[in-house]
């Protein structure tokens, strides 16, 4: 079967009109008539109904309409995906995430990609969430690593699941119990970051410290997780950072899940909401999503709160000496 009479015939079927399908896919009538006759020979049977005021499409054109066009789609998707191979080079992908994803599954999933697709460039960039959604929408990047909720309603999210915030702090200045409270954390000076930067996670931080009957003492703003360790190592306060930040050594600090783990972050991939036809796009975002255990129908619910976070790993850090409880 022929790609140009499936084009033809999902014309006919949307515009019920010869002339103005005709018009349409840049054939004549007479040249359209016949190919519609020579595709109903080929089925065996009538597509439309004609008579000299109106065109319908009969039962078997009406089935053959919805088969036609997925099959038809899905043969744009594989040229599509056939041309970015080909043009190799000439495709370039524009990644941002946030400074959270640093140490996460991000960057394997960016690496399987690349196994996948070789010719394809990948710029990627930091970017807080709020940026990094703005500039989708002004089409300075194709994909963004962020933590929802967004403000825009013109991109569409893959979440990929949470990570909670643990406590860094300088064993020789805080005493903090081993499986710490918020509460506990909340009686020392704080290392967190510009509202701007954490809307979500910030929001939820305040309610939280009001529910403890605590307000809580900022002593510094850090602009990334990055330089938050870098002040928690100098005994600025405690930090709140993400789990996987563990890799990093910050000499003299411990790292303290929060008992509970009331403070995460939610995490998701975000595209334009008209990309997502987009094949290679879309194997970017399978990558991800493969990197990060998530299936693709978990993908397609909003993300939520973990009701029970990932265990804490091994990390990096480890006290020069047992810790108090007090």
């Amino acid at each position: 079967m022929e790609y140009r009479r499936l084009r033809l015939f999902l014309a006919l079927a949307e515009e019920l009109h010869f002339r103005r399908a005709a018009e349409r896919c840049g054939v004549t009538p007479s040249v359209l008539s016949d190919q519609i006759r020579r595709l109903e020979d080929e089925l065996g049977g009538a597509l439309f109904a004609r008579s000299t005021r109106a065109v319908a499409l009969t039962p078997l054109g009406t089935a053959f309409r919805v088969e036609a066009g997925a099959a038809l789609r899905r043969l744009e998707e594989a040229t599509l995906t056939a041309r970015h191979f080909v043009a190799g080079a000439e495709r370039a992908l524009r990644v941002a995430m946030t400074t959270a994803f640093g140490f996460s599954p991000a960057t394997t999933g960016l690496a399987r990609f690349r196994d996948v697709h070789p010719a394809v460039k990948l710029f990627v960039r930091e970017m807080g969430t709020v940026d990094a959604q703005d500039a989708l929408g002004r089409e300075e990047l194709d994909l963004a690593l962020l933590h929802p909720p967004l403000d825009r309603v013109d991109l569409s999210l893959s979440p990929l699941g949470v990570e909670p915030l643990d406590a860094l702090y300088r064993a020789d200045l805080y005493s903090v119990p081993n499986n710490p409270a918020l509460a506990d954390v909340l009686a020392h000076p704080l290392i967190w970051y510009p509202y701007s930067r954490a809307p979500r996670v910030t929001t939820r931080f305040l309610a939280l410290a009001s529910a403890a009957g605590r307000a809580p003492d900022i002593a510094a703003e850090a602009e990334s997780s990055l330089a938050a360790i870098a002040m928690a190592a100098a005994g600025l306060g405690i930090a709140l950072v993400p789990r996987s930040f563990s890799q990093i050594e910050a000499p003299g600090c411990v790292l303290r899940p929060l008992a509970g783990g009331p403070l995460y972050l939610e995490r998701a991939v975000a595209v334009r909401t008209r990309d997502e036809a987009d094949p290679v796009l879309n194997t970017l975002v399978d990558c991800l999503r493969d990197a990060f255990g998530v299936s693709a129908d978990a993908a397609k619910a909003p993300p939520e709160a973990a009701t029970n976070p990932p265990p804490a790993p091994q990390s990096a850090y480890a006290p020069s000496a047992p810790q108090s409880a007090g």
